[in-house]
């Protein structure tokens, strides 16, 4: 039996974090893929992937001002954050920006936020979990679809908002 353990890189940038992967050869499960994690804030640059995405933050993951998130499978995780929204601090004010990504086709889509949950796709938006300590808001310019063949829960939050602008 082989175990392995995939850390994450760990980074602190204060304007944008860009990350781009290609597959290579020989074909490895690691291949492709992007595993970012920070104790603060991500503002997501450019994010380009053939294959999964994790990013897990202590604070909040929103879009740089020049952001292009192009991933296979995407997960998010805000500690203490939102996703698409940075919560007030007492000091300063709450900010809500929607995250906009585009995932490739097939592609799905996992956040867990303590905050708002507030994300734009290009495209069907295939959700397997979203779940939000505040709101959720989820926009597609497709469908919004259940990435799984079960019937367990998908959006768990105390508003839930689901927008498909171009399909069901």
């Amino acid at each position: 039996i082989r175990v392995s353990q995939v850390k994450p890189v760990r980074f602190d940038a204060v304007n944008a974090i860009n990350a781009s992967v290609a597959g290579t050869q020989p074909a490895h499960p690691d291949n492709g893929r992007i595993n970012l994690a920070s104790q603060g804030d991500a503002r997501l640059g450019t994010i380009s992937a053939p294959g999964e995405t994790r990013i897990k933050v202590r604070g909040s993951i929103v879009n740089a001002p020049v952001s292009a998130v192009n991933t296979g499978n995407l997960a998010l995780e805000a500690a203490n954050g939102g996703v698409g929204h940075i919560p007030s601090d007492g000091i300063n004010t709450e900010v809500s920006q929607p995250l906009n990504i585009a995932l490739r086709p097939g592609a799905t889509f996992t956040a867990r936020a303590a905050g708002d949950v507030d994300v734009v796709q290009t495209g069907t938006l295939l959700v397997d979990t979203v779940f939000s300590r505040g709101d959720a808001k989820l926009t597609a310019s497709g469908s919004i679809l259940d990435a799984g063949t079960d019937d367990q829960l998908n959006v768990l939050a105390d508003n839930v908002n689901l927008v498909a602008q171009g399909g069901s």
